[in-house]
């Protein structure tokens, strides 16, 4: 771009390429592009990060106490704690993404009923004949 000012639309492109879509998404005023379904995979990968650090923390614990204690939280307490974790934290978040997933779908529905309903041939014969008003009559008959 030489020599003027970038618009709003160039600003974004130019965001877009070098920075990413995340980046772009963040930055979009208009709420155009979703965030959220974007951020359940980081969010997922530090959730898992700090549910490691969570159970080195207690099987470590554990063994401050005693070997045995500490044997028995590395072999069976820790690993079914993660599990456990992993497993709720996945539900939690394809959840979220089933609910984003259904707000996206109904309004593309919503979308194409409004883009169907601009093209029905009803519509058109109704408006080419004079009779869009028929049906709303003022005594709810039809003529």
């Amino acid at each position: 771009m030489s020599g003027g000012s970038m618009s709003r639309t160039d600003w974004n492109d130019e965001a877009r390429t070098h920075l990413g879509p995340l980046w772009a998404a963040i930055h979009d005023i208009r709420f155009r592009q979703g965030l959220a379904a974007r951020m359940l995979t980081p969010v997922y990968v530090v959730f898992l990060g700090g549910l490691a650090i969570f159970c080195i923390a207690t099987v470590s614990d554990a063994f401050t106490k005693s070997l045995p204690l500490g044997l028995f939280f590395l072999l069976v307490v820790g690993p079914a704690y993660f599990l456990v974790g992993t497993v709720l934290t996945r539900v939690v978040l394809e959840t979220i993404r089933a609910i984003i997933q259904i707000a996206d779908d109904m309004h593309r529905i919503a979308e194409t009923h409004d883009r169907v309903a601009e093209l029905s041939p009803w519509k058109s014969l109704m408006s080419a004949i004079g009779q869009e008003g028929r049906s709303q009559s003022t005594d709810g008959k039809h003529r």
